[in-house]
């Protein structure tokens, strides 16, 4: 829901920011009866849901039928790795909820096998399908949340509130197992140090309740998602810090804390280059009376100041100066896909009727990779902008509204 946006409800139109907006809704909850996105001339059927209060939202595979400019537009899946995905990995039951299949666990059997029994055989052989990892479980829910879009319009408005709020609706929409995802996902709020010890009770009646819905023959994992702070090693233990949860350092074994460092060493050393980029973990943690919060499945993925991800720092470099100078666009985020996977690296959608995709051609790819890309980019129906630092590493200049996209 948008508060330029207009909608269709009953033969009345009303405008994203209406008071009336919300008695309009109430009215039509539940019913067949569906509010148009007047973005568009004939106009784009909606859904109402209802998480604090009623919301209008996209229904699914619509995205493309708003204008460029409407907030609930949204490229094809195909132009991101979410298209990969789509009716094996990520299920659509309905308009405002998501089945998905995970490559990692959500639970632990602690039951173990009786002594010298041998495992017990399938007598039939199923075809591998395709299952999220934690990296695309993440994008997933930060592309729901909307968190790879930018507007002027936004700048000083995405908070931690802000994030932790949206990130918790995204997760209603999401199924695991049979499981609404928000019912397993902790956001930690707002840190607050006069109210420590009340968000020290709801943290852990959070988890005590997780813990409370398993039979003594299975642990419980919860999704943790936060700002890393902090990832150190003190008496022989590693422990993640995490901003706004500085009470409750995530645990993590030897092992898994090299890994860590190691799969991670770019992220780490571009945080500690750039302070303003932020650092966003994505864990499963086992809940331990001795550990407390101990790492399972983790992931760590770079961010913008303004919650953008990005791969790499020249990527960076183009979405700064997208923010400064004040454009509207959006992140293609790509989820599992190889990085030969030659999607668009941003999007502007301030330039007519049509996206207008921007792609960097980094020099480090190796030649498969650089010649995928290339190709990509000879192939689009839509011109667009492109930055090869092979040949100047200074940016070329954006495209104003006044080029005309398309050929």
């Amino acid at each position: 829901m948008h508060p330029d946006s207009k909608y269709l409800i009953q033969g009345a139109v009303y405008r994203g920011d209406s008071r009336a907006l919300q008695v309009a809704l109430g009215r039509v909850y539940g019913t067949e009866e569906r509010p148009r996105c007047l973005c568009v001339e004939a106009g784009v059927e909606m859904y109402v849901a209802k998480h604090a209060r009623f919301v209008i939202k996209r229904m699914p595979e619509t995205g493309p039928d708003h204008h460029v400019a409407c907030g609930s537009f949204e490229v094809p899946a195909s132009d991101s790795g979410l298209g990969e995905l789509l009716g094996e990995a990520i299920v659509e039951r309905a308009p405002d909820l998501l089945a998905v299949r995970l490559d990692f666990p959500l639970s632990h059997l602690l039951s173990a096998s009786p002594r010298g029994a041998p495992p017990e055989s399938s007598p039939s052989v199923s075809a591998a399908r395709k299952r999220l990892s934690i990296r695309a479980l993440l994008h997933l829910l930060w592309e729901r949340a909307g968190f790879n879009r930018w507007s002027p319009k936004m700048e000083g408005k995405r908070t931690w509130y802000v994030i932790r709020k949206y990130l918790l609706e995204a997760a209603a929409e999401i199924e695991v197992n049979g499981a609404r995802l928000d019912t397993l996902l902790f956001v930690p709020e707002p840190y607050r140090p006069e109210e420590a010890e009340a968000l020290r009770a709801r943290r852990a009646a959070f988890f005590e309740g997780l813990v409370s819905d398993y039979g003594p023959e299975r642990q419980p994992l919860a999704l943790v998602v936060g700002e890393v702070k902090d990832l150190s090693e003190r008496a022989g233990v590693s422990g993640l810090t995490i901003k706004h949860m500085p009470d409750c350092a995530l645990s993590l074994d030897g092992a898994t804390a090299r890994h860590v460092l190691r799969r991670f060493e770019g992220e780490r050393l571009l945080k500690a280059q750039q302070p303003n980029v932020r650092l966003v973990v994505a864990s499963t943690v086992q809940i331990s009376p001795v550990e407390g919060l101990h790492v399972d499945t983790l992931t760590l993925m770079t961010v913008t100041p303004e919650w953008i991800p990005f791969d790499h720092p020249l990527e960076l470099a183009l979405l700064s100066t997208l923010v400064r100078e004040k454009r509207r666009f959006m992140k293609p985020l790509r989820y599992d896909a190889a990085r030969s996977s030659a999607f668009a690296d941003v999007l502007l959608l301030d330039l007519g009727s049509r996206p207008v995709p921007l792609d960097v051609v980094l020099p480090s790819e190796d030649r498969h990779r650089r010649q995928a890309k290339e190709a990509a980019i000879a192939a689009r129906d839509t011109r667009g902008w492109v930055w090869r630092p092979e040949e100047s590493f200074t940016m070329p200049p954006l495209p104003h509204a006044n080029v005309i996209a398309g050929r």
